[in-house]
């Protein structure tokens, strides 16, 4: 099934780093955005859609020199439509806590 995921916004509420992070998210292994100097608190507007088929896997990452730290992941299903907002919560790494606001059409 068709659907196109639209990622709304992502909100720092624990950075990975001891200052100002700079987060980087892809849909299905492909870059689709950045920012830097993420503080806690900050919510960073994001407005990036994406058609996709059935399932996108939506990953986020600190960047790092060398080797980016991965947040965590999240499987989008496109039975998600028509459900309205959603939020995907990013724990994996020790510290960081993020929380993406998406909604799939």
């Amino acid at each position: 099934m068709l659907a196109t995921l639209v990622l709304d916004s992502l909100t720092c509420q624990v950075t990975d780093d001891l200052g100002s992070d700079e987060p980087i998210i892809t849909i299905d292994e492909e870059e689709v955005w950045r920012a830097s100097d993420v503080d806690e608190g900050d919510v960073r507007v994001i407005d990036v859609r994406r058609s996709f088929v059935d399932v996108a896997i939506v990953k986020l990452f600190d960047e790092e020199v060398g080797v980016n730290d991965e947040l965590g992941s999240r499987v989008v299903q496109a039975d998600e439509a028509g459900i309205g907002p959603r939020q995907a919560f990013f724990t994996q790494a020790a510290d960081a806590r993020y929380v993406l606001s998406y909604h799939v059409e």
